[in-house]
Protein backbone atom coordinates (compact mmCIF):
# COMPACT_ATOMS: atom_id res chain seq x y z
CA UNK A 1 0.00 0.00 0.00
CA UNK A 2 1.71 3.76 -0.65
CA UNK A 3 2.54 5.56 2.03
CA UNK A 4 0.26 9.07 2.04
CA UNK A 5 2.31 12.13 2.09
CA UNK A 6 0.56 13.06 5.61
CA UNK A 7 1.97 10.08 7.59
CA UNK A 8 5.46 10.92 6.14
CA UNK A 9 7.86 12.24 8.95
CA UNK A 10 9.43 15.05 8.31
CA UNK A 11 12.40 14.27 10.64
CA UNK A 12 14.59 16.55 9.69
CA UNK A 13 14.23 20.03 7.74
CA UNK A 14 16.30 21.97 4.90
CA UNK A 15 19.72 22.93 6.38
CA UNK A 16 20.31 26.62 5.46
CA UNK A 17 23.58 27.18 7.24
CA UNK A 18 26.32 24.04 6.85
CA UNK A 19 28.93 23.71 9.85
CA UNK A 20 32.14 24.27 8.93
CA UNK A 21 34.50 21.19 9.79
CA UNK A 22 36.02 22.74 12.54
CA UNK A 23 32.84 23.47 14.15
CA UNK A 24 31.52 19.50 13.91
CA UNK A 25 34.77 18.48 15.14
CA UNK A 26 34.24 20.48 18.24
CA UNK A 27 30.77 18.15 19.02
CA UNK A 28 32.38 15.36 17.40
CA UNK A 29 34.59 12.79 19.53
CA UNK A 30 37.82 11.76 18.52
CA UNK A 31 39.13 8.15 18.12
CA UNK A 32 42.25 6.42 17.46
CA UNK A 33 40.75 5.11 14.23
CA UNK A 34 41.81 4.40 10.20
CA UNK A 35 41.68 7.66 8.02
CA UNK A 36 42.78 8.85 4.90
CA UNK A 37 46.28 10.55 4.79
CA UNK A 38 45.43 12.71 1.43
CA UNK A 39 48.36 10.84 0.11
CA UNK A 40 47.94 6.97 -0.74
CA UNK A 41 47.70 4.90 2.30
CA UNK A 42 45.18 4.56 5.42
CA UNK A 43 46.93 5.39 8.51
CA UNK A 44 45.68 5.37 12.53
CA UNK A 45 45.28 9.32 13.75
CA UNK A 46 43.18 11.32 15.91
CA UNK A 47 40.27 12.53 14.26
CA UNK A 48 36.89 13.63 14.88
CA UNK A 49 34.74 10.64 14.46
CA UNK A 50 31.13 10.93 14.44
CA UNK A 51 30.19 7.50 15.08
CA UNK A 52 27.88 8.71 18.34
CA UNK A 53 26.33 11.84 16.88
CA UNK A 54 25.23 10.18 13.10
CA UNK A 55 22.58 7.73 12.79
CA UNK A 56 22.77 7.20 9.20
CA UNK A 57 25.98 5.91 7.12
CA UNK A 58 26.73 5.24 3.18
CA UNK A 59 29.63 3.79 2.09
CA UNK A 60 32.39 5.69 -0.15
CA UNK A 61 34.75 3.16 -1.01
CA UNK A 62 34.24 3.20 -4.51
CA UNK A 63 33.88 7.52 -4.39
CA UNK A 64 37.92 9.16 -4.96
CA UNK A 65 37.73 11.25 -2.14
CA UNK A 66 41.98 11.69 -1.82
CA UNK A 67 41.91 15.24 -3.07
CA UNK A 68 38.85 16.59 -0.29
CA UNK A 69 40.67 14.68 2.56
CA UNK A 70 40.89 17.53 4.87
CA UNK A 71 37.20 17.98 4.41
CA UNK A 72 35.88 14.33 4.21
CA UNK A 73 36.05 12.70 7.31
CA UNK A 74 35.38 8.69 7.75
CA UNK A 75 33.36 7.27 10.54
CA UNK A 76 33.94 4.62 12.22
CA UNK A 77 31.68 1.47 10.68
CA UNK A 78 28.51 1.35 11.84
CA UNK A 79 28.46 -2.47 12.29
CA UNK A 80 31.40 -4.58 14.06
CA UNK A 81 31.96 -6.79 11.05
CA UNK A 82 32.73 -3.48 8.64
CA UNK A 83 36.28 -3.28 8.84
CA UNK A 84 38.73 -2.83 6.04
CA UNK A 85 39.37 -0.17 3.88
CA UNK A 86 36.97 -1.73 1.58
CA UNK A 87 34.05 -0.74 3.68
CA UNK A 88 35.20 3.07 4.21
CA UNK A 89 32.06 5.02 5.91
CA UNK A 90 30.71 8.54 6.25
CA UNK A 91 28.14 9.82 8.46
CA UNK A 92 25.25 11.42 7.15
CA UNK A 93 23.60 13.47 9.89
CA UNK A 94 25.33 14.87 12.70
CA UNK A 95 22.80 15.11 15.67
CA UNK A 96 22.18 17.88 17.95
CA UNK A 97 20.83 18.33 21.35
CA UNK A 98 19.97 21.42 22.92
CA UNK A 99 18.59 20.72 26.18
CA UNK A 100 19.24 17.77 28.07
CA UNK A 101 15.48 17.15 28.10
CA UNK A 102 14.81 17.86 24.09
CA UNK A 103 14.52 14.77 21.79
CA UNK A 104 17.95 14.42 19.35
CA UNK A 105 17.51 16.46 15.97
CA UNK A 106 19.84 15.64 12.81
CA UNK A 107 21.36 17.82 10.58
CA UNK A 108 23.45 16.95 7.45
CA UNK A 109 27.07 15.90 8.31
CA UNK A 110 29.22 19.31 6.64
CA UNK A 111 31.18 16.58 4.74
CA UNK A 112 27.76 14.95 3.37
CA UNK A 113 27.19 17.26 0.19
CA UNK A 114 30.91 16.78 -0.99
CA UNK A 115 30.42 12.97 -0.56
CA UNK A 116 26.88 13.48 -2.64
CA UNK A 117 28.48 15.33 -5.26
CA UNK A 118 31.40 13.04 -5.66
CA UNK A 119 28.19 10.03 -5.82
CA UNK A 120 26.62 11.99 -8.67
CA UNK A 121 29.97 12.05 -10.43
CA UNK A 122 30.69 8.54 -10.00
CA UNK A 123 27.00 8.09 -11.31
CA UNK A 124 27.37 10.12 -14.55
CA UNK A 125 30.99 8.64 -15.46
CA UNK A 126 29.56 4.99 -14.83
CA UNK A 127 26.29 5.70 -17.47
CA UNK A 128 28.64 7.61 -19.97
CA UNK A 129 31.82 4.86 -19.75
CA UNK A 130 31.05 2.70 -22.49
CA UNK A 131 33.60 0.57 -21.71
CA UNK A 132 31.90 -1.39 -18.84
CA UNK A 133 28.86 -2.29 -20.73
CA UNK A 134 27.76 -5.33 -23.21
CA UNK A 135 24.52 -4.49 -24.83
CA UNK A 136 21.89 -7.66 -25.05
CA UNK A 137 21.68 -8.81 -28.91
CA UNK A 138 17.81 -6.69 -29.43
CA UNK A 139 20.05 -3.38 -28.38
CA UNK A 140 22.78 -4.83 -30.33
CA UNK A 141 21.26 -4.52 -33.27
CA UNK A 142 19.39 -1.48 -32.64
CA UNK A 143 22.54 0.82 -32.07
CA UNK A 144 24.10 -0.50 -35.05
CA UNK A 145 20.74 0.54 -36.91
CA UNK A 146 21.33 3.80 -35.21
CA UNK A 147 25.23 4.39 -36.34
CA UNK A 148 24.08 3.33 -40.09
CA UNK A 149 21.21 6.08 -40.19
CA UNK A 150 23.00 8.88 -38.14
CA UNK A 151 20.62 8.86 -35.50
CA UNK A 152 21.25 9.17 -31.96
CA UNK A 153 17.33 9.27 -31.01
CA UNK A 154 14.20 8.07 -32.21
CA UNK A 155 12.14 10.96 -32.61
CA UNK A 156 9.14 8.76 -33.74
CA UNK A 157 8.96 7.45 -30.38
CA UNK A 158 6.05 8.21 -28.32
CA UNK A 159 7.12 7.05 -25.02
CA UNK A 160 4.05 5.87 -23.85
CA UNK A 161 2.50 2.50 -23.39
CA UNK A 162 2.71 1.53 -27.11
CA UNK A 163 6.55 2.04 -27.04
CA UNK A 164 8.27 -0.86 -25.29
CA UNK A 165 11.87 -0.20 -27.16
CA UNK A 166 14.21 -0.76 -23.81
CA UNK A 167 17.87 -0.83 -24.73
CA UNK A 168 19.83 -2.85 -21.99
CA UNK A 169 23.43 -3.68 -21.19
CA UNK A 170 24.75 -5.43 -18.18
CA UNK A 171 28.48 -4.71 -16.40
CA UNK A 172 30.34 -4.46 -13.76
CA UNK A 173 32.17 -2.16 -12.00
CA UNK A 174 36.25 -1.43 -11.84
CA UNK A 175 37.02 0.07 -8.47
CA UNK A 176 37.70 -3.08 -5.73
CA UNK A 177 35.63 -1.71 -2.79
CA UNK A 178 32.51 -2.88 -1.84
CA UNK A 179 30.08 -5.56 -4.29
CA UNK A 180 32.58 -4.55 -7.20
CA UNK A 181 31.87 -8.33 -8.31
CA UNK A 182 28.25 -8.23 -8.55
CA UNK A 183 27.16 -7.29 -11.92
CA UNK A 184 24.68 -4.15 -12.93
CA UNK A 185 22.23 -3.12 -15.64
CA UNK A 186 22.27 -0.11 -17.62
CA UNK A 187 19.06 1.00 -19.39
CA UNK A 188 17.63 3.12 -21.43
CA UNK A 189 14.58 5.01 -23.25
CA UNK A 190 12.24 7.29 -24.25
CA UNK A 191 9.77 8.40 -21.81
CA UNK A 192 6.26 10.71 -22.90
CA UNK A 193 6.59 12.98 -20.12
CA UNK A 194 8.72 15.96 -19.26
CA UNK A 195 12.07 15.68 -17.66
CA UNK A 196 10.65 17.78 -14.59
CA UNK A 197 7.19 15.58 -14.65
CA UNK A 198 9.44 12.64 -14.28
CA UNK A 199 11.92 13.48 -11.91
CA UNK A 200 8.91 14.73 -9.67
CA UNK A 201 7.52 11.24 -10.06
CA UNK A 202 10.40 9.39 -9.26
CA UNK A 203 11.29 11.69 -5.69
CA UNK A 204 7.70 11.07 -4.93
CA UNK A 205 7.74 8.11 -2.29
CA UNK A 206 3.37 8.53 -2.10
CA UNK A 207 3.52 7.82 -5.88
CA UNK A 208 6.33 4.62 -6.42
CA UNK A 209 3.93 1.56 -6.06
CA UNK A 210 2.56 3.36 -9.44
CA UNK A 211 5.55 2.97 -11.29
CA UNK A 212 7.28 0.22 -9.22
CA UNK A 213 4.80 -3.16 -9.72
CA UNK A 214 7.22 -4.93 -7.23
CA UNK A 215 6.65 -2.36 -4.98
CA UNK A 216 4.69 -2.39 -1.83
CA UNK A 217 5.24 0.87 -0.12
CA UNK A 218 8.47 4.08 0.61
CA UNK A 219 8.26 6.33 3.38
CA UNK A 220 10.33 9.49 3.90
CA UNK A 221 12.59 8.82 7.20
CA UNK A 222 15.40 11.69 6.88
CA UNK A 223 14.65 14.46 5.03
CA UNK A 224 17.95 16.86 5.09
CA UNK A 225 16.57 18.66 1.74
CA UNK A 226 13.50 19.58 -0.41
CA UNK A 227 13.60 22.56 -2.62
CA UNK A 228 14.25 21.04 -6.15
CA UNK A 229 10.87 21.99 -6.87
CA UNK A 230 10.51 24.66 -4.80
CA UNK A 231 9.73 28.62 -6.50
CA UNK A 232 12.65 30.49 -6.43
CA UNK A 233 15.01 28.21 -5.73
CA UNK A 234 18.68 28.69 -6.45
CA UNK A 235 20.93 26.63 -8.48
CA UNK A 236 22.01 24.19 -5.60
CA UNK A 237 18.50 23.15 -5.13
CA UNK A 238 18.03 19.27 -4.44
CA UNK A 239 16.42 16.76 -2.99
CA UNK A 240 18.15 14.57 -0.30
CA UNK A 241 16.30 12.04 1.94
CA UNK A 242 16.65 8.73 3.43
CA UNK A 243 13.65 6.37 2.65
CA UNK A 244 12.63 2.91 4.00
CA UNK A 245 10.97 0.76 1.13
CA UNK A 246 10.00 -2.87 0.62
CA UNK A 247 9.39 -5.14 -2.50
CA UNK A 248 8.34 -8.23 -3.21
CA UNK A 249 9.75 -9.25 -6.99
CA UNK A 250 8.07 -12.58 -8.53
CA UNK A 251 9.66 -15.54 -8.05
CA UNK A 252 11.17 -15.21 -5.03
CA UNK A 253 9.06 -15.82 -1.30
CA UNK A 254 10.58 -12.94 -0.13
CA UNK A 255 10.13 -9.41 0.85
CA UNK A 256 12.93 -7.06 0.37
CA UNK A 257 13.62 -4.09 2.46
CA UNK A 258 16.01 -1.24 1.36
CA UNK A 259 17.26 1.47 3.50
CA UNK A 260 18.19 4.37 0.74
CA UNK A 261 19.23 7.64 0.19
CA UNK A 262 18.14 9.94 -3.01
CA UNK A 263 19.72 12.87 -4.39
CA UNK A 264 18.69 14.53 -7.10
CA UNK A 265 19.30 17.89 -8.39
CA UNK A 266 19.35 19.22 -11.92
CA UNK A 267 21.98 19.02 -14.46
CA UNK A 268 24.63 21.70 -14.98
CA UNK A 269 26.91 22.56 -17.84
CA UNK A 270 29.78 20.84 -16.51
CA UNK A 271 27.69 17.74 -15.90
CA UNK A 272 28.06 17.78 -20.01
CA UNK A 273 24.55 15.40 -20.24
CA UNK A 274 22.39 18.83 -21.41
CA UNK A 275 19.44 19.76 -19.55
CA UNK A 276 17.57 17.43 -17.16
CA UNK A 277 18.21 15.75 -13.47
CA UNK A 278 20.02 13.41 -12.36
CA UNK A 279 19.31 11.33 -9.14
CA UNK A 280 21.55 8.94 -7.45
CA UNK A 281 20.53 6.71 -4.42
CA UNK A 282 22.83 3.91 -2.05
CA UNK A 283 22.01 2.00 0.78
CA UNK A 284 22.11 3.36 4.11
CA UNK A 285 23.07 1.67 7.76
CA UNK A 286 21.20 3.12 10.32
CA UNK A 287 22.60 2.42 14.11
CA UNK A 288 19.29 3.04 15.39
CA UNK A 289 17.85 -0.36 16.88
CA UNK A 290 14.87 -0.19 15.13
CA UNK A 291 16.02 -0.18 11.45
CA UNK A 292 19.26 -2.22 12.19
CA UNK A 293 17.04 -5.44 10.53
CA UNK A 294 13.94 -5.99 9.25
CA UNK A 295 11.71 -6.10 11.87
CA UNK A 296 9.18 -9.27 10.40
CA UNK A 297 10.62 -12.17 9.89
CA UNK A 298 7.60 -14.64 8.79
CA UNK A 299 8.82 -17.86 7.98
CA UNK A 300 6.00 -20.44 7.81
CA UNK A 301 3.71 -17.58 8.62
CA UNK A 302 4.36 -15.21 5.41
CA UNK A 303 7.27 -13.95 3.44
CA UNK A 304 10.17 -13.00 5.37
CA UNK A 305 11.74 -10.03 5.01
CA UNK A 306 15.29 -9.30 4.13
CA UNK A 307 17.61 -5.95 3.96
CA UNK A 308 19.04 -5.62 0.64
CA UNK A 309 21.38 -3.00 -0.22
CA UNK A 310 20.96 -0.57 -3.36
CA UNK A 311 24.96 -0.44 -4.48
CA UNK A 312 24.32 2.48 -6.97
CA UNK A 313 21.22 3.13 -8.68
CA UNK A 314 21.46 6.43 -11.16
CA UNK A 315 18.73 7.77 -12.77
CA UNK A 316 20.11 9.83 -15.59
CA UNK A 317 16.70 11.94 -17.47
CA UNK A 318 17.45 14.13 -20.22
CA UNK A 319 15.25 16.95 -22.00
CA UNK A 320 15.12 16.04 -26.02
CA UNK A 321 15.53 19.39 -27.25
CA UNK A 322 12.39 20.01 -29.63
CA UNK A 323 10.17 17.70 -27.34
CA UNK A 324 10.43 19.88 -23.67
CA UNK A 325 6.94 19.28 -22.47
CA UNK A 326 6.04 16.24 -24.21
CA UNK A 327 8.96 13.13 -23.44
CA UNK A 328 12.19 12.59 -22.49
CA UNK A 329 15.40 10.01 -22.39
CA UNK A 330 15.77 8.26 -19.31
CA UNK A 331 19.15 6.32 -18.83
CA UNK A 332 19.39 4.18 -15.16
CA UNK A 333 21.73 2.16 -13.74
CA UNK A 334 20.97 -0.96 -11.48
CA UNK A 335 23.08 -2.27 -8.71
CA UNK A 336 21.57 -4.24 -6.25
CA UNK A 337 23.05 -7.07 -3.62
CA UNK A 338 20.51 -9.50 -1.80
CA UNK A 339 22.75 -12.27 -0.06
CA UNK A 340 19.46 -14.22 -0.04
CA UNK A 341 18.41 -14.28 -3.93
CA UNK A 342 20.75 -16.42 -5.64
CA UNK A 343 22.55 -14.87 -8.17
CA UNK A 344 21.09 -16.64 -11.29
CA UNK A 345 17.79 -15.44 -10.12
CA UNK A 346 18.94 -11.98 -9.09
CA UNK A 347 20.33 -11.24 -12.47
CA UNK A 348 17.27 -12.36 -14.56
CA UNK A 349 15.45 -10.06 -11.73
CA UNK A 350 17.65 -7.42 -12.15
CA UNK A 351 17.28 -7.45 -16.38
CA UNK A 352 13.36 -7.86 -15.94
CA UNK A 353 13.14 -5.02 -13.21
CA UNK A 354 14.79 -2.41 -15.55
CA UNK A 355 12.51 -3.21 -18.42
CA UNK A 356 9.66 -3.23 -16.41
CA UNK A 357 10.63 -0.30 -14.81
CA UNK A 358 10.84 2.08 -17.81
CA UNK A 359 7.67 0.38 -19.12
CA UNK A 360 5.70 0.75 -16.35
CA UNK A 361 6.69 4.61 -16.54
CA UNK A 362 5.20 4.76 -19.51
CA UNK A 363 1.98 3.50 -18.90
CA UNK A 364 1.08 6.65 -16.75
CA UNK A 365 1.65 9.07 -20.09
Amino acid sequence: MATRSADIPQLVETVSGMMSISESSSIGSYSNRTVYDGKSSFTKGRQPSFQHQSSSFIRVCDLDISSHSDSIVLADPPKADCEGTKNQWIGLDVAEKKSPKQQQSHQISPCAPKVLELLVKNGLQAIADDSLWVPDSATEAILKERKRTGGQRINKAHGTSSDTTVLIWTGSFRHQGYGNDIPAVRSQGIVGMSAHKLMSLIADSSRVTEYNKNSTGRRDLQVFRNDLFSSGADQNAAITKVMLSTAQPPLVRLVLEFLTLLHARKLTPQDGCGEGYVAVCRAVDKTCKDFKEPKQTGGMFGPTVVRSEILLNVHLITVIPGFEDSKCEMTNINHLKSSMVPSFIAKKLGLSAAVNFLNDIRALC
